[in-house]
């Protein structure tokens, strides 16, 4: 679960390290945040090099990871370690070609990354 104000780690290959939320797309009430929702998100670290990202850009991220348990209709809870997104464009599809670290089957299927993650679909 997440709010506004929320930071959150970056897994892709784009060189940003870390956005902060400031909207969470869905309805104009809304005001948590789980796996598998778009955000709007401001910029608030990149690496060193990084010519098309700016700080302070905003952009929109797709939640990937949460702290906050995660419950599959198989009766599992899934729980990762730090909350982390994906940046995404209008057509949520991703930024960057290459996704890091676990992602749930979940999120994989609904927004078609089966092609682009790098890792471990779990």
């Amino acid at each position: 679960m997440l709010t506004i104000l929320s930071r959150l780690k970056v897994t892709d290959g784009t060189g940003v390290r870390v956005v902060q939320c400031i909207k969470i797309l869905g309805g104009s009430l809304r005001r948590k945040a789980f796996i598998g929702d778009i955000l709007v998100s401001v910029i608030k670290r990149v690496n060193a090099g990084n010519a098309k990202f700016k700080k302070g850009n905003i952009v929109r991220a797709l939640v990937v990871r949460t702290v906050s348990n995660f419950l599959r209709s198989n009766g599992i809870w899934i729980r990762f370690g730090f909350s982390a997104v994906v940046l995404v464009n209008s057509k949520k599809a991703p930024i960057s070609r290459r996704l890091k670290g676990p992602m749930l089957r979940e999120v994989c299927i609904k927004y078609n990354f089966l092609g682009t993650v790098s890792r471990f679909i779990i």
